[in-house]
């Protein structure tokens, strides 16, 4: 593991928001990439809740009022060159010459998949006090050209391993969908020189685990839809 790398800037913006109640906030859309991977960050400028006791002033209400308009996001990336532990932030933000500044997310970044054309890649993990599964898969694929001999990579039709909510019955345990991504990976030249391309499809869920949760439940090939069956899959361990 390398060692940590810090992010930070500060970023002026020319926009006028209302500045009670602001509050920024980091979010990455991969909460674990590997080595070439690009990290999306979005930094969130949110309106906080007031607080007060009911009922409210005069001034209060038009505090509430001028809350539910101030919001936006501000998104950057950068590619993985190195595996080890990344972190961003804190940002500084000026709007309408008043600072905010936003959280850290820190993030560890992974070495590539090997070089195979089929497979299915399973790790949990924990960022920012959320247990996230994510399941990587690659599908071979290749060209297709129309009747205008203009070639594309079509995902349509392909079928990628999913949760199968239905097998999962454990006290304390639940499964729910964050958000999925396909594209496309060059493999290489393959052995007839030809560009080796595959499917790469990663779908993440956001794991809750309750206080009932007695930590004894292991995912395994069972607890899939559309898991290859010709790929092997010893299960991990939900901690």
């Amino acid at each position: 593991m390398k060692g940590m790398k810090i992010l930070a800037t500060i970023l002026t913006l020319t926009i006028s928001l209302p500045t009670f109640g602001q509050i920024l906030t980091l979010d990455i859309e991969n909460p674990a990439p590997r080595i070439e991977d690009e990290i999306e960050v979005s930094i969130s400028i949110m309106k906080k809740d007031i607080e007060g006791k009911w009922p409210l002033s005069i001034d209060e209400l038009e505090m509430l009022r001028d809350n539910d308009l101030g919001s936006g996001k501000i998104k950057f990336s950068r590619t993985a060159s190195d595996t080890g532990i990344v972190t961003f932030g804190p940002f500084n933000l000026t709007v309408d010459g008043k600072e905010y500044i936003s959280d850290t997310v820190t993030i560890r970044v992974y070495p590539k998949l090997p070089p195979e054309k089929q497979g299915v890649w399973v790790r949990q993990v924990y960022l920012n006090g959320k247990h996230q599964l994510i399941i990587e898969q690659r599908v071979p694929n290749e060209w297709k050209k129309d009747n205008k001999g203009l070639g594309s990579l079509n995902h349509d039709g392909l079928q990628f391993a999913e949760i199968d909510k239905e097998t999962i019955d454990h006290n304390g345990l639940e499964f729910n969908f964050s958000h999925a991504n396909t594209t496309h990976q060059n493999l290489g030249i393959s052995e007839i020189d030809e560009v080796d391309l595959v499917s790469y499809h990663v779908l993440i869920y956001n794991i809750e685990i309750m206080e009932a949760y007695d930590g004894m439940f292991k995912l395994e090939k069972k607890h899939f839809k559309y898991f290859p069956k010709d790929i092997d899959f010893k299960g991990i361990e939900i901690k």
